[in-house]
Protein backbone atom coordinates (compact mmCIF):
# COMPACT_ATOMS: atom_id res chain seq x y z
CA UNK A 1 0.00 0.00 0.00
CA UNK A 2 1.08 3.18 -1.01
CA UNK A 3 0.12 6.52 0.91
CA UNK A 4 0.32 9.50 -1.28
CA UNK A 5 1.68 12.82 0.89
CA UNK A 6 0.68 16.32 -0.72
CA UNK A 7 1.94 18.84 0.87
CA UNK A 8 2.99 22.92 0.55
CA UNK A 9 6.48 23.96 2.23
CA UNK A 10 4.61 27.38 3.40
CA UNK A 11 2.22 25.01 5.49
CA UNK A 12 3.55 24.73 9.47
CA UNK A 13 0.73 21.26 9.41
CA UNK A 14 2.50 20.08 6.14
CA UNK A 15 5.77 20.29 8.41
CA UNK A 16 4.42 18.59 11.02
CA UNK A 17 2.67 15.66 9.01
CA UNK A 18 6.04 15.55 7.39
CA UNK A 19 8.00 14.68 10.58
CA UNK A 20 5.18 11.88 11.59
CA UNK A 21 4.19 10.28 8.13
CA UNK A 22 6.96 7.63 7.83
CA UNK A 23 7.16 6.14 10.71
CA UNK A 24 3.25 5.95 10.97
CA UNK A 25 3.14 4.84 7.21
CA UNK A 26 6.07 1.93 8.20
CA UNK A 27 3.55 0.73 11.15
CA UNK A 28 0.82 0.17 8.93
CA UNK A 29 3.25 -1.48 6.24
CA UNK A 30 3.04 1.18 3.53
CA UNK A 31 5.34 3.52 1.72
CA UNK A 32 4.79 7.37 1.28
CA UNK A 33 4.71 8.94 -2.08
CA UNK A 34 5.94 12.42 -1.22
CA UNK A 35 3.70 14.94 -3.81
CA UNK A 36 4.38 18.47 -4.06
CA UNK A 37 0.91 21.03 -4.78
CA UNK A 38 0.68 24.74 -4.60
CA UNK A 39 -2.25 24.71 -1.44
CA UNK A 40 -2.78 28.37 -2.69
CA UNK A 41 -4.20 26.81 -6.02
CA UNK A 42 -6.36 24.72 -3.81
CA UNK A 43 -7.69 27.51 -1.95
CA UNK A 44 -7.93 30.22 -5.06
CA UNK A 45 -9.45 27.88 -6.95
CA UNK A 46 -13.12 29.31 -6.43
CA UNK A 47 -12.34 32.55 -4.88
CA UNK A 48 -15.66 33.66 -4.75
CA UNK A 49 -17.01 31.94 -1.85
CA UNK A 50 -13.23 31.42 -0.86
CA UNK A 51 -12.36 28.90 2.53
CA UNK A 52 -12.69 29.16 5.96
CA UNK A 53 -9.10 29.36 6.05
CA UNK A 54 -8.76 32.45 3.87
CA UNK A 55 -11.72 34.18 5.57
CA UNK A 56 -10.14 33.67 9.31
CA UNK A 57 -9.77 36.26 11.44
CA UNK A 58 -6.43 37.76 13.36
CA UNK A 59 -8.07 35.26 16.51
CA UNK A 60 -8.20 32.21 14.27
CA UNK A 61 -4.68 33.14 12.74
CA UNK A 62 -3.20 33.15 16.34
CA UNK A 63 -5.38 29.72 17.44
CA UNK A 64 -4.11 28.13 14.58
CA UNK A 65 -0.21 29.29 15.30
CA UNK A 66 -0.85 28.35 19.49
CA UNK A 67 -2.38 25.03 17.89
CA UNK A 68 0.40 24.12 15.83
CA UNK A 69 3.09 24.96 18.43
CA UNK A 70 0.83 22.71 20.69
CA UNK A 71 1.47 20.02 18.14
CA UNK A 72 5.32 20.36 17.76
CA UNK A 73 4.91 20.38 21.76
CA UNK A 74 3.22 16.75 21.41
CA UNK A 75 5.38 15.20 19.29
CA UNK A 76 8.50 16.37 20.29
CA UNK A 77 9.59 18.34 17.23
CA UNK A 78 11.14 22.14 17.26
CA UNK A 79 9.74 24.83 15.67
CA UNK A 80 10.78 27.89 15.19
CA UNK A 81 8.44 30.32 13.63
CA UNK A 82 9.68 31.68 10.58
CA UNK A 83 10.36 35.38 10.40
CA UNK A 84 8.67 35.88 7.24
CA UNK A 85 5.13 33.84 6.91
CA UNK A 86 4.19 32.41 4.73
CA UNK A 87 6.88 32.14 2.87
CA UNK A 88 7.06 31.94 -0.87
CA UNK A 89 7.37 28.87 -1.44
CA UNK A 90 7.39 28.28 -5.77
CA UNK A 91 11.05 27.40 -6.61
CA UNK A 92 11.34 24.88 -3.69
CA UNK A 93 8.02 23.52 -4.48
CA UNK A 94 9.50 23.41 -8.27
CA UNK A 95 12.30 21.73 -7.28
CA UNK A 96 10.30 18.99 -4.77
CA UNK A 97 8.57 18.11 -8.31
CA UNK A 98 11.83 17.20 -10.01
CA UNK A 99 13.02 15.32 -6.75
CA UNK A 100 9.80 13.32 -7.12
CA UNK A 101 10.54 12.60 -10.39
CA UNK A 102 14.13 11.34 -9.61
CA UNK A 103 13.54 9.17 -6.70
CA UNK A 104 14.69 11.27 -3.93
CA UNK A 105 11.84 13.47 -3.13
CA UNK A 106 11.56 12.98 0.47
CA UNK A 107 15.15 13.62 1.38
CA UNK A 108 14.64 17.18 -0.01
CA UNK A 109 11.24 17.83 1.25
CA UNK A 110 12.03 17.23 4.59
CA UNK A 111 15.44 19.46 3.92
CA UNK A 112 13.63 22.41 2.59
CA UNK A 113 10.52 21.89 5.78
CA UNK A 114 13.06 22.05 8.67
CA UNK A 115 14.82 24.91 6.96
CA UNK A 116 11.90 27.01 6.99
CA UNK A 117 10.24 25.99 10.51
CA UNK A 118 13.53 24.91 11.99
CA UNK A 119 16.04 26.78 10.96
CA UNK A 120 14.11 30.23 9.87
CA UNK A 121 16.26 30.16 6.34
CA UNK A 122 14.73 32.02 3.63
CA UNK A 123 13.34 28.97 0.95
CA UNK A 124 12.19 32.05 -1.35
CA UNK A 125 15.87 32.41 -2.24
CA UNK A 126 17.83 30.45 -4.57
CA UNK A 127 20.76 29.99 -3.37
CA UNK A 128 18.75 28.68 -0.12
CA UNK A 129 17.36 25.94 -2.27
CA UNK A 130 20.81 25.27 -3.59
CA UNK A 131 22.70 24.67 -0.52
CA UNK A 132 19.17 22.40 0.22
CA UNK A 133 20.00 20.20 -3.35
CA UNK A 134 23.43 20.12 -2.06
CA UNK A 135 22.57 18.68 1.28
CA UNK A 136 20.77 15.88 -0.55
CA UNK A 137 24.10 14.83 -2.87
CA UNK A 138 22.84 16.55 -5.65
CA UNK A 139 24.38 18.86 -8.59
CA UNK A 140 22.25 22.11 -7.55
CA UNK A 141 23.01 23.34 -10.68
CA UNK A 142 21.74 21.05 -13.36
CA UNK A 143 18.55 20.88 -10.63
CA UNK A 144 18.03 24.27 -10.40
CA UNK A 145 18.19 24.40 -14.33
CA UNK A 146 15.63 21.28 -14.59
CA UNK A 147 13.03 22.52 -12.05
CA UNK A 148 13.30 26.28 -13.78
CA UNK A 149 12.72 24.72 -17.67
CA UNK A 150 9.75 25.72 -19.24
CA UNK A 151 8.67 22.14 -19.54
CA UNK A 152 9.01 21.30 -15.61
CA UNK A 153 7.12 24.36 -14.97
CA UNK A 154 4.20 22.93 -17.26
CA UNK A 155 4.14 19.53 -15.82
CA UNK A 156 4.16 20.77 -12.19
CA UNK A 157 1.33 22.96 -12.81
CA UNK A 158 -0.61 20.92 -14.85
CA UNK A 159 -0.48 18.16 -11.77
CA UNK A 160 -0.90 20.98 -9.28
CA UNK A 161 -4.26 21.90 -11.19
CA UNK A 162 -5.40 18.11 -11.13
CA UNK A 163 -4.80 17.73 -8.17
CA UNK A 164 -6.49 20.95 -6.94
CA UNK A 165 -9.52 20.14 -8.90
CA UNK A 166 -10.20 16.87 -7.18
CA UNK A 167 -9.45 18.73 -4.08
CA UNK A 168 -11.64 21.37 -4.37
CA UNK A 169 -14.28 18.68 -5.26
CA UNK A 170 -13.57 17.10 -1.79
CA UNK A 171 -14.17 20.21 -0.17
CA UNK A 172 -17.48 20.75 -1.50
CA UNK A 173 -18.38 17.16 -0.57
CA UNK A 174 -16.95 17.92 3.19
CA UNK A 175 -18.61 21.47 3.74
CA UNK A 176 -21.74 20.07 2.31
CA UNK A 177 -21.58 16.79 4.35
CA UNK A 178 -20.50 19.70 7.69
CA UNK A 179 -23.38 21.68 6.68
CA UNK A 180 -26.20 19.20 6.49
CA UNK A 181 -24.62 17.76 10.36
CA UNK A 182 -24.73 21.07 11.18
CA UNK A 183 -28.35 21.66 10.47
CA UNK A 184 -29.50 18.15 11.35
CA UNK A 185 -27.86 18.64 14.53
CA UNK A 186 -29.55 22.33 15.02
CA UNK A 187 -33.11 20.54 14.03
CA UNK A 188 -32.27 18.27 16.48
CA UNK A 189 -31.38 20.37 19.44
CA UNK A 190 -34.33 22.83 18.23
CA UNK A 191 -36.50 19.73 18.31
CA UNK A 192 -35.54 18.18 21.78
CA UNK A 193 -35.92 21.73 22.90
CA UNK A 194 -39.70 22.00 21.81
CA UNK A 195 -40.70 18.65 23.39
CA UNK A 196 -38.51 19.74 26.83
CA UNK A 197 -40.65 23.48 26.51
CA UNK A 198 -43.86 21.15 26.10
CA UNK A 199 -43.20 18.41 28.67
CA UNK A 200 -42.95 21.21 31.11
CA UNK A 201 -45.74 23.29 30.00
CA UNK A 202 -48.12 20.27 30.04
CA UNK A 203 -46.67 19.66 33.71
CA UNK A 204 -47.40 23.21 34.38
CA UNK A 205 -50.78 22.96 33.22
CA UNK A 206 -51.45 19.89 35.89
CA UNK A 207 -49.84 21.22 38.96
CA UNK A 208 -51.91 22.45 41.46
Amino acid sequence: MQIQFWFDFASPYAYVASERIETLARSHGATVDWCPLLLGVVLKRKSADGSPFQRATEAEHRYRRRDIERLCIRNGLPLVWPTGFPRGSLLAMRTAYVAREQGWGREFANQVFRANFVHDRDIAKTEVVADLIEACKRPSGSVLELAQSEENKKAFLEQVEQRSRAAYSAFRRLSSAMSFFGATTSWKRRSSGSNESAKQARSAAVAP
